[in-house]
């Protein structure tokens, strides 16, 4: 499944996350990159793996962190916050890019 072939909005997270994995991941230390791959593996895909990243709005992102709390401490419930607002970071920087290609 390529990405070019859908939306952006429709692309799954899986398939997201492994984009990001590639071009984003790999740019930090090792101990960064293991921590963040647990939070994706462990965390973000049970949660959001099958839905379309278009699909991943405030509601289910606060569901999803209030579900954290009392299972992890505060700091890492932040740093998973952090790891998936990377993630839309990024989809906003592809977004872009892309906008401009189409001119």
């Amino acid at each position: 499944m390529k990405i070019e072939q859908m939306g952006k909005a429709a692309v799954p997270f899986a398939v997201f996350a492994a984009r990001w994995q590639e071009e984003v991941l790999i740019h930090k230390k090792a101990s960064t990159k293991a921590t963040i791959e647990g939070h994706i593996k462990n965390l973000l895909m049970p949660a959001f793996g099958k839905l379309a990243v278009g699909d991943i709005d405030s509601e289910p992102v606060k569901a999803f962190l209030n579900r954290l709390v009392g299972k992890l401490s505060a700091k890492t419930i932040s740093n998973v916050w952090t790891d998936g607002a990377h993630h839309v970071e990024f989809r906003r920087c592809l977004e872009i890019r892309d906008r401009r290609a189409a001119r």
